[in-house]
């Protein structure tokens, strides 16, 4: 089992600055051991859907399954804290909340927090800091006198540290340089295919989406309008437009080649060598049967 969501609605409170930014009427089943990627425009309720995801925000109507616990609107929803554990949540930024003064202490708090002791909490923060691209070394410096880049891998260790079942994941890779994303977004693919993580990733990058993600769920208003595979949603042009999003870089590139040659490719590309390729074998072979 792992998150169901049941007729969800979703409205802040009254005069709230998010007053808008509610959930309608949301069914989604999510299976563990997918690679989900939420994407929508700004405001079109993903950063709510995902709150909903670990019962930092519970429903107003409806019900949400998240793995053996649900939580119920209107009703006093027990073990809300256990479910924190299961399923992380990293927001935005999360180097910003790194506080202790030693990286080890840091990625210990967690765990700590949740029942372990302070031995147990150490093993767990030499094991994850691994897993997130660093050097054991690393453990025993400040937080706040890495680069940007470690410090959002510390982050996310101190996430790992509590052994979740699902990673969520909001923006990730904002703020960092083009390799800084990709080794970031490699990290999480290592935990997916390495470490049978169930990945939830919100992003705007639709290369991510296209390169990475098993499954797409836009949304548009608090509604989802698409649920399916990257490589359909990428075909649906007008859905694109009505939603704001653009296409990934290599989607372009194929349009615009077929355009320019009047020629038709395979919806299948994934790299700029299968592009090569068929583009040869498109028009190589026109020209040998002439």
């Amino acid at each position: 089992m792992g998150i169901q969501f049941e007729k969800v609605n979703f409205k802040y409170a009254e005069g709230s600055t998010y007053e808008n930014a509610a959930l309608i009427d949301i069914n989604l089943d999510i299976e563990l051991g997918e690679f989900l990627a939420v994407i929508g425009h700004t405001g079109s309720g993903k950063s709510t859907l995902i709150q909903h995801m670990n019962a930092l925000l519970q429903p107003t109507t409806g019900t949400v399954k998240i793995l053996d616990k649900k939580v119920i609107a209107g009703k006093k929803n027990q073990g809300i804290n256990s479910i924190r554990k299961t399923v992380g949540l990293v927001f935005q930024f999360p180097e910003y909340q790194l506080f202790e003064e030693t990286v080890e202490k840091d990625i210990m708090f967690g765990p700590m927090n949740f029942g372990a002791s302070k031995e147990e909490a150490s093993e767990m923060a030499h094991k994850v800091i691994k897993l997130v691209g660093l050097d054991e070394d690393i453990l025993s410096r400040s937080p706040l006198n890495l680069s940007g880049g470690q410090m959002r891998r510390v982050a996310i260790a101190g996430i790992l540290a509590m052994e979740p079942q699902v990673l969520i994941l909001d923006e990730p890779t904002a703020g960092l340089d083009p390799q800084g994303q990709k080794e970031m977004m490699e990290v999480f693919n290592n935990l997916y295919e390495k470490y049978n993580k169930t990945i939830i990733l919100i992003t705007h990058d639709m290369n991510h989406v296209a390169k990475y993600a098993k499954r797409v769920v836009v949304m548009d208003h608090g509604k989802i309008v698409y649920d399916g595979l990257p490589k359909e949603l990428f075909l649906e042009k007008p859905l694109l437009k009505k939603c704001q999003l653009d296409l990934p870089d290599l989607s372009k590139l194929v349009v615009e080649i077929e355009d320019k040659l009047n020629i038709k490719l395979d919806n299948e590309i994934k790299s700029v060598e299968d592009l090569s390729a068929d583009i040869i074998m498109k028009i190589g072979g026109e020209q040998v049967a002439k």
